[in-house]
């Protein structure tokens, strides 16, 4: 199916990994299923000649960077519909995003990743309503079930998650931190020490030049990624105080209190979901 094929080749071009899977269904195609999904155009090439009328999927979660709202609308279970209305009464309106019709007449809804790693859950959100995130992956338009067709509907960025459907969907916090990170070596000590102050410093300054209204959001955002840094060592939590403490004092007008009572929120979400790291191009827990 050649606009499955042309489908394919965009999102790989921007970045995206995509993988097929079977005719008419949701199953991979291949041995390690979303685990092989790719952006290389030779391996795509193969794969549209091996199975020429496959489905497209992607992986959700780290891979893509994309956290999806999957809100089904069939007529034998709940409208998830009915349940992002009364949702959205209580955490929040959801931004326009990136949106897909699926084959039963449900939604997709793409957000961006947020900094603290999601999962896929279902019905967490209320009846009807699946995420998929870390460790999951969806079809993508084209792809067909039943003869009817993934499409796109609202063409847009995806935008955040808002900040109350993120903690909505985040498990009870500990209220210690995780178990620490041990590092194999010297050169992976150094290596993590740089790339958490590294990541300190980028978070600071991203925060200090938050405009106003974006600015609680931001600070829950940057507090928790950078909690969830602590259990390497490189960085304490008095470290975070500090950073965004300094960031939130460039600010013209602000509500200390309020401030404050947002970032031990986030740092304390942060402590309980510790963060992967980059080093040499590896990933540490």
């Amino acid at each position: 199916m050649m606009g499955v094929y042309r489908a394919a080749r965009a999102l790989a071009h921007r970045g995206v990994p995509v993988f097929p899977c079977a005719r008419g269904a949701k199953n991979p195609l291949t041995k390690h299923g979303f685990h092989d999904a790719s952006t290389d155009p030779t391996l795509l090439d193969a794969w549209a000649r091996r199975w020429p009328g496959a489905n497209l999927a992607i992986p959700t979660g780290l891979r893509s960077g994309l956290f999806v709202l999957d809100i089904d609308r069939k007529p034998d279970s709940a409208d998830g519909m009915h349940s992002v209305a009364g949702l959205q009464q209580t955490l929040g309106a959801l931004p326009e995003t990136l949106t897909a019709s699926t084959w039963s007449g449900g939604e997709h809804r793409y957000f961006r990743m947020p900094a603290i790693v999601l999962h896929n859950s279902a019905k967490k959100l209320g009846p009807g309503i699946d995420t998929r995130a870390e460790g999951g992956y969806v079809l993508v338009p084209p792809s067909l079930i039943d003869g009817r067709a993934y499409r796109w509907t609202v063409r847009a960025a995806p935008a955040e998650l808002p900040l109350a459907w993120v903690e909505a969907l985040t498990p009870a916090q500990r209220t210690e931190p995780a178990r620490r990170w041990v590092p194999r070596n010297d050169q992976e000590r150094s290596r993590a020490d740089a790339w958490c102050v590294r990541a300190l410093q980028s978070e600071a300054r991203v925060l200090a030049d938050t405009p106003a209204g974006a600015r609680n959001d931001r600070l829950w955002r940057a507090a928790a990624a950078l909690g969830g840094l602590v259990h390497t060592g490189a960085i304490d939590s008095s470290d975070v105080r500090r950073a965004l403490g300094w960031a939130c004092s460039t600010w013209s007008a602000r509500d200390e209190r309020k401030d404050q009572d947002t970032m031990e929120r986030g740092l304390a979400f942060g402590l309980a979901s510790p963060r992967q790291i980059e080093i040499g191009g590896e990933r540490a827990a």
